[in-house]
């Protein structure tokens, strides 16, 4: 748990405002659907070893909960004892520039808890300024290598699956599309936050 903390911790976030699961989905257009989509999840955090699934896409337009999920999943998964890295795509390709600029001997520690951790949560990708020769590149080897390590993954992003093949490409769109591996969900309804 406190390895887990420091990860995200470097993430420059703070798991103390974190979200839980409850069972309040009042708020949402469509209660029953979010409700499934929710425990859907939490089942998943609560099976990620017996589960064949490595990856999850969570996909909707701004506001939707997709982070708010992401961050439930988060604290269940670190109650549970899994090792969890968390970051936003725009940290995510600030660590990636960092480790493809960095020395040799300094690369391990910035890429080693994107591919070890037993969960990596990638909130709202797409929503970066790509770098070339580092957002791709490196997004495909961590997506890739966790999914040969039967490692779990779950993304949030606002584009579309189409927007996804359009701005990552084919290599990327096949690993997160993957049918056995992989799991894509999309969140419907009005932005919570306009509504809170």
């Amino acid at each position: 748990k406190e390895m887990s903390n420091i990860l995200i911790s470097l993430s420059g976030v703070d798991i103390k405002n974190f979200a839980t699961f409850n069972d309040d989905y009042s708020i949402f257009d469509e209660p029953e659907k979010a409700k499934c989509i929710y425990d859907k999840m939490k089942k998943f955090i609560i099976d990620l070893d017996k589960t064949a699934i490595d990856t999850i896409l969570l996909a909707g337009n701004t506001g939707v909960g997709k982070t708010h999920l992401l961050e439930c999943m988060t604290t269940l998964a670190i109650s549970k004892g899994h090792l969890v890295k968390y970051s936003t795509a725009f940290n995510f390709n600030h660590d990636m520039l960092r480790y493809h600029c960095s020395k040799l001997e300094d690369k391990s520690e910035l890429i080693e808890p994107y591919l070890s951790s037993d969960v990596l949560f990638l909130d709202d990708l797409g929503s970066e300024n790509k770098i070339k020769n580092v957002t791709d590149e490196y997004l495909y080897l961590i997506l890739n290598e966790r999914m040969l390590n039967h490692k779990k993954t779950v993304i949030t992003t606002n584009l579309n699956f189409d927007q996804i093949q359009d701005v990552y490409g084919e290599r990327i769109f096949s690993r997160l599309m993957h049918k056995k591996q992989g799991l894509r969900i999309k969140m419907d309804g009005s932005d919570l936050r306009i509504k809170r």
